[in-house]
């Protein structure tokens, strides 16, 4: 579990920079879409992340039994 709460910060971080940073140095329109497709394909994983663990989180509880 410390696995996924280590990484991601780093993903969203990234993902900011990535998608900052082709605007501020003036890159041409495609740099620009690539970079922004990159960034949603960040934004799906970490939700996918969120998900695996919040699931890993609800079955490891005590069980009602």
């Amino acid at each position: 579990m410390r696995f996924y709460s280590m990484w991601f910060p780093l993903l969203m971080g990234l993902g900011m920079l990535v998608a900052k940073v082709p605007h501020m140095v003036g890159a041409s329109f495609a740099v620009v879409m690539i970079a922004d497709s990159l960034n949603v394909v960040l934004v799906v994983t970490a939700a996918l992340v969120l998900v695996v663990q919040a699931r890993r989180r609800a079955g490891s509880g005590p069980s009602a039994e």
